[in-house]
């Protein structure tokens, strides 16, 4: 499954959002700082992205045995369902654009400029 950074913008993403949950989408699972260097990313806007991200279970933080001294590395995952919640997200706005779109055709209707058997404007 490919999903480009603009699909995750489609489905209601900021912009560094998108890019931090298309990096970790693809790669399965990465730290912060790759995302900074790939994504060409500022640290602070990563940290709040991931922040974002995870307070919505888009992804999770996986356990690292850290037996060094020093910061533990944290990595980040796709979140168990976050597929699943993409999924509806999109349905939603299918959902969504299909009754716009019916409103639109009624308000042509009653404005005379529609027929609605071909689909097109009479006028």
């Amino acid at each position: 499954m490919i999903l480009s950074e603009e699909d995750f913008i489609s489905l209601g993403f900021k912009r560094i959002q998108a890019k931090t949950l298309h990096y970790i989408f693809n790669h399965k699972e990465s730290k912060s700082f790759e995302i900074e260097l790939k994504q060409r990313l500022r640290q602070p806007e990563v940290s709040n992205a991931i922040s974002y991200l995870l307070k919505n279970k888009f992804i999770e933080i996986k356990e690292v045995d850290h037996s060094g001294t020093g910061r533990p590395a944290i990595i980040y995952i796709l979140a168990k369902g976050a597929v699943d919640k993409l999924y509806d997200i999109c349905k939603d706005k299918v959902n969504n654009i299909s009754n716009e779109n019916k409103k639109m055709k009624k308000i042509l209707i009653e404005l005379g400029g529609f027929d609605k058997n071909v689909g097109s404007n009479n006028r």
